[in-house]
């Protein structure tokens, strides 16, 4: 009996027939011997019978493999390879109903002297110490293996189980046999074969074939024993006929040689053999930024952290090698020579993507969020926030409509806890951007039909034949029936339950640029499938009833971390089309949507969020009351309270000042408010709400005075009479809705300002909406000419101050600038000079280009001396940033000279 880390000298009488020892473990509740072991050097894998699972090391579930504080865990769906550490298997003695879990352990025998040292050890990391393996990549058959009886096992009892796209260790349960006795039993179904170890001077190393049939009308299998290195595989394989051959057809041996061909036993001439073509890539990356690009801008933006991509493709091939045709009665047509020909039959496929960390950014400047989408918990690199399992298996050569079908063995997705926050006007903007991608990207193939990228906007068309024009619409309508009839066969498809925290912002404008967006990408110019009050905000319809219904519809679509609880989906046993599987998966996710309406209705900013305000009371009381009575948990209550009071009249006044500004200002003054409130960002405190609460009375006081005065007249300078009486009908309404305003948006600062400033530091619900704001980062800057340069945080500062400078203000005048360089807090684009605080990014000064005459470096400062007689200025630099400053002046007005000309 030896304890970990103990060894101790056993002297064994050298008598006849001692040639084997087994291993037992220590428990006094063990439940058997481990298999006999030669007593010899070498390195032998052996299995050890477990009472019950050590605590360190819990048994994983069948089909699946598990890992623990100490290491890896095995059973019969493991993972290839093996990690150090205590190793578990699971095996089945005599029957397949009564698993049995053991133990791998590794015995080496070294010779010292002698002296015959046995060390009992865990195996190496990656299995090395394993000498047989079996990999089942079927598409749905488990095989059971067992060790073939010889003198030394008369009657084998254990059992290996090898689910599909596994691989596990074979272990022996006998090591004295010989090598001409060894082999293994393949079961599956009601049908057994043998397969014989290949030996050490086989060519190529390769063992025994068989193939198994199931004996229950299932697809057979084809069992390959061959050596790989110092280790054997068992590799186990659909056996999929082969398809007919054309260079076959065309130079068929007569009768006699064909016949000669189908008997067994090898044939003068010909030969049938198989083989396969396995292409196995593994990619690990640390950090991935993808940027979505268009129109000179950086939409959006996604970052994954700690991905690891496996993907495995073999292609089974049969083989023909016909060799001298007329040696063996036959005509080769001329050709002499041998022939052969490789005919790709099937295509196995195993990917496995893991991704630690995922968000997409949304990187629109008007956004009111930063993130799009990002996982709701704090980083755990430890545990992957998206994995995604696939093995298939397809025909390797194009079939025709309803020929073989693609049969996925198994599919597992699985995602973390998320948040999900859409604002409708940039999520329209970023659609339009894939649009034009994928518009462009379908442009460059060279086969590409031209109906497929119709609707992409700005792309270069050439006149087309008319043969060019019926080969498009062909090729679109055979690809079209391809993908229509295309067969799917889903053996077991599993999507874990997923949490979704649901946040929406949504306006009239958004929403009619939202649709037109998705219909943009689905090539479509109409509005289908929407409700009546979304399809009247769609269509731009302008009557009163129609007005009033969108807005209704956009104050309810707007949403604060509304829960979402997506259930399991679990599928087995599909076949049918691509069409048909998106439905039921569609109307899975559907149902599950709307038996959570009232969750989602409690969670709409135009109720005020009930449901957040309900959390808070309950997490305040569970403070006061949790442990008695106490003046923290006092705190914590009252803290709560104002937080969830203050936030639910924020949310319901912001909700009524953007319906009353979606009926009175109309659809293009009210998205420059969303603007210019996304652009201001959150309030922080309880004396900045009160002083941008006061800021906001006046404005809008200011502008329905304005209003009222200058609308009239500019409507009459356009139409008349009847322009000056729709100006005043515009300019009244205005003077009663602007005011009005600015008054619930005073009102709803100062609620925002009490919360931020009553939350706790514990307010999980804020700090991460504080989060959902943020931005993963500031855009990316282009050059001069719209071109990508490698991402700068300094001028991405300097570009967001142009953005803001455009967007706060709206002024015409900076809308067509474009950045050139930054220095000495200088911003130069093609049209302007700006002073820039950083701190701020506010604006200091700006100066058009058109004023300037010439700039001149004197010392550490820059004179720039302006036409039309007025004064110059001077902007103080450090160092050598005036000869840089002025380089980019330069550099500015011969790009505007390029432009006007």
């Amino acid at each position: 009996l030896l304890q970990p880390g103990e060894s101790m000298a056993v002297h064994w009488p050298d008598a006849e027939g001692l040639r084997a020892l087994r291993l037992r473990d220590g428990a006094p509740d063990a439940p058997a011997w481990g298999p006999a072991l030669p007593m010899c050097t070498g390195v032998f894998a052996a299995y050890l019978p477990l009472p019950t699972p050590p605590a360190t090391a819990p048994i994983p579930k069948r089909g699946e493999g598990a890992v623990s504080a100490g290491g890896g865990a095995v059973s019969g769906g493991c993972t290839p390879g093996l990690s150090p550490g205590p190793c578990l298997l699971t095996s089945y003695m005599g029957s397949t109903q009564f698993p049995r879990t053991e133990a791998l352990v590794v015995v080496e025998g070294r010779q010292e002297g002698g002296q015959l040292l046995l060390v009992l050890r865990q195996p190496e990391a990656g299995g090395a110490d394993v000498q047989f393996w079996a990999s089942n990549r079927s598409s749905g058959r488990s095989v059971f293996v067992a060790q073939a009886p010889s003198q030394a096992l008369a009657t084998p009892r254990r059992l290996t189980r090898v689910r599909p796209g596994a691989r596990v260790p074979l272990l022996l349960e006998a090591g004295c046999v010989s090598r001409q006795q060894l082999g293994f039993v393949l079961y599956a179904g009601k049908g057994a074969v043998q397969i014989p170890a290949p030996s050490a001077a086989a060519a190529a190393g390769r063992g025994g074939r068989a193939t198994l049939d199931p004996g229950d009308g299932g697809c057979a299998l084809r069992c390959v024993l061959e050596r790989r290195g110092s280790a054997c595989e068992l590799l186990v394989e659909d056996d999929l006929p082969a398809p007919p051959s054309a260079l076959g057809a065309r130079h068929r041996p007569p009768a006699a040689a064909a016949s000669e061909l189908a008997r067994p036993g090898p044939v003068p001439g010909a030969s049938a053999q198989g083989g396969s073509v396995r292409l196995e890539l593994r990619v690990r990356l640390a950090a991935v930024a993808v940027s979505l690009i268009s129109g000179g801008r950086e939409l959006a933006l996604l970052l994954a952290e700690g991905t690891e991509v496996e993907l495995t493709r073999e292609v089974l091939c049969s083989r023909l090698a016909l060799g001298n045709l007329e040696a063996s009665g036959g005509s080769a047509g001329g050709l002499g020579g041998d022939l052969e020909e490789s005919c790709a039959t099937a295509a196995h496929y195993a990917l496995q993507v893991k991704i630690g960390w995922l968000e997409l950014a949304n990187q629109v400047s008007y956004a009111p969020f930063g993130g799009m989408l990002r996982p709701s918990a704090a980083r755990q690199m430890a545990l992957p926030f998206a994995e995604l399992k696939l093995r298939a298996c397809a025909p390797a050569e194009p079939q025709r409509p309803g020929g073989a079908p693609l049969v996925v063995a198994e599919m597992l997705c699985s995602l973390g806890d998320l948040d999900l926050a859409l604002d409708a006007r940039s999520a329209a903007e970023i659609l339009c951007a894939a649009a034009d991608v994928v518009a462009a990207l379908i442009s460059l193939s060279p086969g590409a039909p031209s109906a497929l990228f119709a609707t992409g906007a700005g792309l270069p068309r050439r006149v087309r034949s008319e043969e060019e024009v019926l080969a498009d619409t062909l090729a679109a309508a055979a690809v079209a029936a391809a993908r229509a009839d295309r067969q799917l066969i889903v053996r077991s498809l599993l999507v874990r339950a997923l949490r979704v925290h649901l946040t929406v912002r949504s306006s009239a404008a958004g929403v009619a640029a939202l649709v037109a967006a998705s219909d943009r990408l689905r090539g479509s110019g109409a509005v289908h499938g929407l409700p009546r009050g979304l399809a009247f905000a769609a269509e731009g319809s302008s009557g009163p009833i129609a007005s009033l219904a969108g807005s209704l519809l956009c104050a309810v679509l707007s949403l604060t971390r509304a829960p979402l609880a997506l259930s399991a989906l679990g599928l087995s046993g599909f076949s049918g089309t691509a069409a048909q599987l998106r439905a039921l998966v569609s109307a899975h996710y559907a149902r599950c949507v709307e038996e959570q309406l009232p969750t989602l209705l409690g969670s709409a900013d135009v109720l005020g969020n009930p449901r957040q305000l309900l959390l808070r009371l309950e997490r305040g009381l569970n403070d006061a009351l949790g442990d008695g009575p106490s003046a923290d948990g006092g705190l914590s209550l009252l803290a709560n309270a104002v937080t969830g009071v203050s936030l639910s009249a924020s949310l319901v006044t912001s909700s009524l000042a953007n319906g009353v500004a979606e009926l009175g200002f109309g659809r293009s003054e009210a998205a420059s408010r969303s603007d210019a409130l996304a652009v201001r960002g959150p309030v922080r405190s309880a004396g900045q709400g009160i002083s941008m609460a006061v800021e906001s009375v006046a404005q809008g006081a200011l502008t329905g005075l304005t209003g009222l005065m200058l609308q009239p007249m500019s409507g009459a300078q356009r139409d008349g009479f009847g322009g000056f009486a729709r100006g005043l009908f515009s300019g009244v309404t205005g003077a009663i809705a602007r005011p009005l305003v600015g008054a619930i948006d005073a009102a709803s600062l100062v609620a925002e300002g009490l919360a931020a400033s009553s939350a706790t530091s514990q307010d999980d619900e804020l700090q991460v909406f504080s989060a959902l704001q943020r931005r993963a980062r500031l855009p990316r800057a282009f050059g001069a000419h719209g071109e990508v340069v490698p991402y700068s945080q300094a001028t991405a500062l300097f570009a967001a101050a142009l953005e803001q400078l455009r967007t706060s203000r709206g002024d015409a005048r900076f809308q067509h600038d474009r950045l050139v360089g930054h220095a000495a807090g200088v911003l130069v684009t093609t049209c302007h000079l700006i002073g820039i605080d950083q701190a701020t990014l506010g604006t200091r000064w700006h100066l058009p280009l058109s004023l300037l005459a010439f700039a001149e470096v004197r010392g550490c400062e820059l004179l720039l001396h302006l036409s039309r007689g007025q004064s110059s200025r001077t902007i103080r630099c450090g160092g050598d940033q005036a000869n840089a400053l002025r380089a980019l002046v330069a550099q500015a007005i011969a790009l505007q000279n390029v432009h006007h000309s």
